[in-house]
């Protein structure tokens, strides 16, 4: 009985180095979906099904295959803190909007300068008198000040002015016969 028990544990002693990095593994791969995020935290509910959804642009990130771990890369510290505060009931709702630098988007999207990006939409200015990316009092701004993930997107320059909703023209107009690459 005693050598039958001895060699059970020794069985189980000799599988933990391949359980635990299985496991871990697993671990990780879930960790890195979106699932995860909304299924373990429920403050994140509302960011997933906005991934999930059809109307937002974290959609149209998903529909080409965009993860939440695509451009939400905490660090080890960064992780550790949202877990204290989260446990701690230390956050408001909603979550505070992070906002991200041009380049960071430029790093995935076919444009690779906000000059490009001029030039991509030049031919707005022939059917509405204007270039969405080349307002007059502004050189480069920030893609976030008009481009939202996961709330609707607004027109920055519609704090003054009153140009037409995102949608309402600009998706709606095709570009011109020769755009610019």
């Amino acid at each position: 009985m005693m050598k039958k028990r001895r060699n059970i544990l020794l069985l189980g002693l000799a599988f933990i180095p391949v359980i635990i990095p299985l496991a871990g593994w697993g671990m990780w791969e879930y960790y890195e979906t979106p699932q995860f995020g909304g299924n373990t935290c429920h403050i994140m509910q509302p960011y997933v099904e906005s991934w999930q959804g059809e109307d937002l642009s974290a959609a149209a990130h998903a529909a080409v295959g965009v993860t939440c771990l695509d451009c939400h890369l905490p660090t080890r510290e960064e992780q550790v803190e949202q877990i204290k505060m989260y446990i701690n009931g230390d956050y408001d709702l909603p979550l505070e909007t992070r906002t991200y630098d041009n380049n960071w988007c430029f790093r995935c999207h076919e444009h690779g300068s906000y000059d490009e990006i001029r030039e991509l939409t030049a031919h707005y200015k022939e059917t509405l008198n204007r270039n969405p990316h080349q307002p007059p009092h502004f050189t480069d701004m920030a893609c976030h000040a008009c481009h939202k993930m996961h709330q609707p997107g607004e027109i920055y320059c519609n704090q003054c002015h009153n140009f037409p909703a995102p949608g309402s023209a600009w998706k709606d107009l095709p570009p011109p016969d020769n755009p610019t690459p």
